[in-house]
């Protein structure tokens, strides 16, 4: 790990990096400039109990956006879509544009 007044950098090389906190967990902040998370090829998050992504603006995908679930569910102020094993449920006022 090298630090200087340009930030840190932690390289691992072969078997890469592993940051681990038990207790109270791992932050990470990004103050300035956020937060930049990337795979190559891939990226893989988890979550043992729930994952939440908060934002003013979502942006998801760039070909295909996949959701695999028992319940999916979309809600907005005014209603909600749910897909389960029964079909499709649209809650709240339908509209025609």
């Amino acid at each position: 790990m090298t630090g200087n007044d340009k930030g840190v950098i932690v390289t691992g090389n072969t078997d890469g990096v592993s940051i681990v906190g038990t207790g109270a967990g791992v932050r990470i902040s990004g103050l300035d400039q956020g937060v930049t998370i990337e795979g190559a090829p891939d990226f893989h998050a988890n979550a043992q109990s729930e994952a939440t992504l908060i934002a003013p603006d979502v942006w998801i995908g760039d070909d295909k956006v996949t959701i695999n679930a028992k319940t999916i569910v979309l809600t907005t102020k005014g209603g909600s879509i749910t897909i389960d094993s029964s079909g499709v449920s649209i809650s709240g006022l339908i509209r025609a544009n």
